[in-house]
C-alpha cells in the first residue's frame, strides 16, 4: 500500500499536481473502494482519478474510474467533437473541464 501511495505521489509531483493526500487517507480510500485489487492496463481496470482536474490530490477530490472511463473523461476535457445532423459535418471545439457537465456525452 505504501508503494502505491508513493507512486501516485511521485507521478503527481512529476506532473506538477498538488498532493496533500496523507498515507492514512489513501489507505482508507483503498480499503473502501478496493481500487488496488482492480489495478491494471485493461479498459476495465481501476484508476485513481481527480474529480476536479483543476484541483490536486486530496481526500475529497479522488475517485475510482475504469481506465476506459478515465480516457473518455480526458478526451472530453481536451476536445469535444460535435456533429451537426442537419449539415452532416463535424467540428472541433475547445473545452475545459469547467465547461463540461456530467451529462455531456462523447460521440466515440
Amino acid at each position: 500500500m505504501r508503494y502505491a501511495y508513493q507512486v501516485l505521489k511521485n507521478n503527481a509531483r512529476a506532473r506538477g499536481k498538488e498532493f496533500t493526500l496523507t498515507l492514512e487517507e489513501f489507505e482508507k480510500f483503498c480499503y473502501e473502494t478496493e481500487v488496488l485489487h482492480g489495478r491494471g492496463r485493461t479498459s476495465t481496470s481501476f484508476h485513481i482519478d481527480r474529480k476536479r482536474d483543476h484541483e490536486g490530490y486530496h481526500k475529497d477530490n479522488i475517485q475510482v474510474l475504469t481506465n476506459a472511463e478515465n480516457v473518455k473523461k480526458e478526451n472530453r476535457r481536451r476536445k469535444i467533437i460535435k456533429y451537426s445532423h442537419q449539415h452532416q459535418f463535424g467540428f472541433m471545439v475547445e473545452a475545459t473541464a469547467h465547461q463540461l457537465r456530467p451529462s455531456d456525452e462523447v460521440p466515440f
